[in-house]
Order: structure tokens, then sequence, then C-alpha cells
């Protein structure tokens, strides 16, 4: 029985997202997921779930994570 795992990908690439999840799959988890581009959907992710892991691009350029 594969574990369950909820990801929040926060990641500008769609094809680097897949790779992610692909991994997650091939390492036995039941990956359950959502890819974010933007600080709202950010915002909006964190607030509609818990998520047990968070993978994160490190260099999004159009990311704006002001504080308001």
């Amino acid at each position: 029985m594969k574990k369950s795992l909820r990801v929040l990908i926060v990641e500008d690439s769609e094809f680097d997202a897949k790779i992610m999840v692909t991994l997650l799959r091939k390492s036995g988890y039941e990956v359950v997921f959502e890819r974010v581009e933007n600080a709202e959907a950010l915002r909006e992710a964190l607030k509609s779930q818990p998520w047990q892991l968070i993978l994160a691009d490190y260099n999004l350029p159009l990311f704006n994570l002001s504080c308001e």
C-alpha cells in the first residue's frame, strides 16, 4: 500500500512540477498535489488545507510575496 502525501508545489514550470511528482510516485508515494505560480495562489492554497510537504522553486522572477 502506497503512503499518501499532500504536496504543495510553488513552481512556474509545469514540466518541472511534473518531474517532482513523478519522482515522488516512483519513490512509493500516492501524491495529491497542487501547483501554484504566484503569491496570491500560494496564500489561498495555504488556507485551503494542511500540506505535508511544500516544494518551492528557488528562483521565481514573477513571484512577489509582499507583506500587506
